[in-house]
């Protein structure tokens, strides 16, 4: 009888260890997911407990970024223009679409710049098909200015002699008054003046003194100025 109880309670000990066991093994299933550092790469599914998660890849970020207070940070690469101000070196400026931006100096002038690079291939002077869209987008804001006096501007960035950057910046202010002139957007008395790099809108180099493709992409450009006060 004795030898029969030992079992007993040998049994009851096992099950009683096993049943003790079971909840202790539930909770080692309920523990917390362990994150490594990234972006959680989120997949199909309840996660799998047991493991770290594993992370992989990075934020995809989608659209141009929106710019608001301060002034824009320029880096190097092309510049992506969205609506809304700008902080050039010489004030704030107003994107209007298709490349054309206005900047108001005072009360009296309005200076509509065109990004050169929207208007003519490299280092040329002749205006390419494509020119024809924003200079029609450029035409209807100067008409909506009203009969004023204008000038047409040409600017260059820094690359290149004094020289040669003055002949160029003539020659494309010549093309675009040209133009505006026969669509009757502006008289032909209208003035047409290369400044060549002498107005840069933004810095050329980097303080440092590396090349600033950024800030030269700015500077090319043709200003149509509007003296609103006469």
């Amino acid at each position: 009888m004795k030898r029969i109880q030992k079992e007993l309670v040998a049994i009851l000990g096992v099950c009683s260890t096993l049943i003790c066991t079971l909840p202790l093994l539930a909770d080692e299933n309920r523990k917390p997911v362990q994150l490594t550092n990234g972006p959680a790469q989120l997949t199909k599914g309840p996660a799998k407990l047991g493991s770290p998660v594993q992370l992989g890849g990075s934020t995809q970020l989608g659209g141009p970024v929106q710019l608001t207070k301060g002034p824009a940070q320029l880096t190097n690469g092309p510049v992506q223009l969205t609506n809304g101000p700008v902080q050039l070196t010489n004030g704030p400026v107003q994107l209007l679409g298709n490349g054309i931006s206005l900047r108001n100096e005072g009360k009296c002038n309005h200076h509509l710049m065109v990004g050169t690079d929207t208007l003519f291939a490299f280092d040329k002077s002749d205006l390419t098909p494509a020119a024809q869209v924003t200079l029609t987008k450029l035409g209807a804001i100067i008409k909506k200015f009203g009969t004023h006096p204008a000038t047409v501007e040409g600017h260059t960035d820094g690359k290149g002699t004094d020289q040669y950057n003055q002949g160029l910046s003539e020659r494309r202010a010549k093309s675009v008054k040209v133009w505006l002139v026969v669509h009757s957007y502006i008289t032909e008395q209208t003035p047409a003046i290369g400044y060549g790099k002498k107005r840069p809108v933004a810095p050329n180099t980097h303080p440092d003194g590396s090349d600033n493709p950024a800030g030269r992409q700015l500077n090319r450009r043709v200003e149509v100025v509007i003296d609103t006060c006469h």
